[in-house]
């Protein structure tokens, strides 16, 4: 069965407007966040679905003022990615700051950020893939980073779930190549990018069914072709080469 759902992210706070990153701190909306969710009205037919938020009071806040006025359910759930000690400073303070060494983490933040970025994403795509499969049609866009092409000390279990979500995506595009599916892999800049302008680069990219938003924002892709990387073992396997693969990596 297709499940149809929209995604609307919440209105401005003050820490938007200062660039601050929220994750979990709960920052309500301001004066101009309150007139701008004042503002949104949802089109048909989600105007009529379920309203489902966040328990964090900007989110909440704008799900009880989108009109046409709606009960809201909060569901703890869809709490917002906790950034753990970056929460409340801006991408300039942290590069002063270079983040915090992998062992002087909590682990409970570490398993967060693994939970979030490659588990939750998986998790909904392998639900979602499979119907736009069996239809032969859909479009899917992740938000990878190009973090993930580099080491990232200090900002370990970040960088290498980046790199798990921006090689995960072009292998799952190069799968559903012939199936209908195209998968856009949004690899934005270091956050010097005005958000909303990253939000329209990867939704164009998305709907022309591009692979790489990111090659719209700077030149990573001309650098590391990745989406041809992934053909190889496509052709090693539609020659009879995968199960061999599968073997070799299940002695080493």
């Amino acid at each position: 069965m297709t499940v149809p759902f929209a995604i609307l992210r919440h209105a401005a706070t003050v820490w938007n407007a200062e660039r601050r990153l929220q994750g979990m701190t709960d920052i309500p909306l301001s004066p101009a966040g309150e007139v701008q969710a004042r503002c949104w009205r949802l089109p048909p037919p989600a105007d009529s679905w379920p309203r489902l938020s966040s328990p964090l009071q900007r989110a909440r806040r704008t799900a009880e003022l989108l009109r046409p006025a709606a009960a809201v359910t909060v569901c703890s759930g869809l709490r917002e990615m906790s950034f753990g000690i970056w929460e409340g400073h801006t991408i300039g303070e942290l590069r002063a700051n270079v983040g915090q060494a992998f062992l002087d983490q909590e682990f409970d933040e570490v398993a967060h950020v693994i939970d979030t970025n490659v588990t939750g994403t998986v998790y909904l795509l392998h639900r979602v893939g499979q119907d736009m499969r069996q239809r032969n049609r859909g479009r899917v866009l992740i938000t990878g980073s190009v973090a993930g092409f580099m080491p990232g000390s200090f900002h370990a279990v970040y960088n290498a779930t980046k790199a798990f979500v921006d090689s995960f995506s072009w292998a799952l595009r190069n799968e559903l190549k012939d199936a209908g599916v195209t998968v856009t892999c949004l690899m934005p800049d270091d956050g010097e990018m005005d958000p909303a302008e990253v939000a329209r680069v990867g939704f164009k990219a998305m709907m022309d069914g591009e692979g790489d938003a990111g090659q719209l924002l700077h030149s990573v892709g001309a650098i590391l072709p990745v989406g041809s990387a992934a053909e190889p073992m496509r052709d090693r396997r539609a020659g009879g080469g995968g199960h061999v693969e599968e073997r070799d990596q299940r002695q080493s």
